[in-house]
């Protein structure tokens, strides 16, 4: 097993949220839950603004040992030091990305059917995500729902970690880890929760057999 595919094995839970919107103590909540990554998605916000944000986090996220990943923009990930960037099928080419960011950061890769995870597959990037898994609301125009059934099939083409997203919450986080998922990552459930820390826990005890 490679360096990076250790280190992504560690994942289990994994936040997305807008530092501009969330609560002052979002992340370090995440943190003190357990969390092993999060990720920063700051849909129009300008390169500095997203750099500044990240750079903002990493403190707390080194010291807990946490992976910082920067949704979308390839130079605010690299001039941020943050750990790795996440693309969506509208962003920069992941070919193009890996020449910015450099070797060494994670690169994660969105996919919504079965020909776009074919596609990932060839390119240069570590993790695959498969969604919207259910229904969401975190995006204003969100691809239709793929239910479990690519989660399986995806789970039989790949031994590389896969991140199912969309929808997911406590009552269904176990079906979506039995359907072949590695990592889960969640928005609107923890955004909504009241007790962030707990929700967290909650999330994560799916990992635990």
């Amino acid at each position: 097993m490679s360096s990076t595919e250790s280190r992504l094995r560690r994942w289990d839970l994994y936040p997305i949220f807008d530092p501009r919107t969330a609560p002052p103590n979002f992340a370090t909540e995440l943190i003190e839950g357990g969390v092993r990554v999060m990720q920063i998605r700051m849909k129009g916000a300008a390169t500095a603004e997203i750099t500044a944000a990240a750079r903002a986090l990493l403190p707390r996220c080194r010291a807990a040992g946490v992976d910082l990943i920067v949704n979308d923009d390839a130079e605010a990930c690299a001039e941020s030091g943050a750990d790795g960037l996440h693309l969506g099928q509208g962003d920069m080419a992941p070919a193009e990305a890996r020449r910015v960011i450099g070797p060494e950061r994670l690169l994660g890769l969105s996919t919504h059917s079965r020909d776009q995870f074919e596609a990932a597959l060839g390119e240069p990037v570590d993790i695959v995500a498969v969604g919207p898994v259910y229904g969401t609301a975190s995006k204003a125009n969100p691809d239709p729902a793929v239910g479990l059934d690519l989660i399986r099939w995806a789970r039989a083409r790949t031994g590389q970690p896969l991140v199912a997203i969309g929808g997911i919450t406590a009552v269904t986080i176990r079906d979506v880890l039995a359907a072949g998922a590695d990592v889960v990552a969640v928005i609107a459930a923890l955004a909504s929760a009241p007790d962030l820390r707990a929700e967290v826990r909650a999330l994560r005890a799916a990992w635990i057999h």
